[in-house]
């Protein structure tokens, strides 16, 4: 269906949709990608990188005590597992920050930047640079 619409018929339909419902795509599929990523290495990343850690680490012969087994194979896999989360969480917050940018550049075009921010546009508060005031001293100094 969506095949057929040629850019003129596809332009026409992206300026009668809603901002509101194209951010709310936007968002409902960033959400959508992140569980994926995040039940794909859940449940099938981890623990084959487990497995592997556990069989390469001589663990699974039995050869180790509990505090070998600890330093050889435990300690390793968590340190991969802290490091798959924080890839994770870098991926997350980039697709989020661009669906962000998607928004803001649909809300330009469609209001002419009335109702969006540019990039570059700073609060406020952080535009004047702040002024010191002078620490005011209650006791009377006493000259020696």
């Amino acid at each position: 269906m969506l095949a057929g619409l040629t850019a003129a018929a596809w332009s026409g339909l992206e300026a009668r949709t809603p901002v509101v419902a194209s951010a709310t795509l936007i968002r409902v599929g960033t959400g959508l990608i992140d569980f994926v990523l995040v039940t794909v290495t859940a449940f099938g990343l981890i623990p084959m990188l487990g497995a592997y850690v556990h069989q390469q680490s001589g663990a699974a012969f039995g050869e180790y005590s509990a505090d070998g087994a600890i330093a050889l194979w435990l300690v390793p896999f968590v340190f991969i597992v802290v490091m798959l989360t924080v890839t994770e969480i870098a991926v997350m917050r980039w697709l989020w920050r661009a669906g962000s940018l998607r928004i803001r550049n649909l809300k330009c075009a469609r209001f002419g930047g009335q109702n969006a921010a540019p990039a570059e546009a700073k609060p406020p508060a952080a535009a004047e640079p702040l002024r010191r005031r002078r620490a005011k001293n209650n006791r009377r100094r006493r000259a020696r």
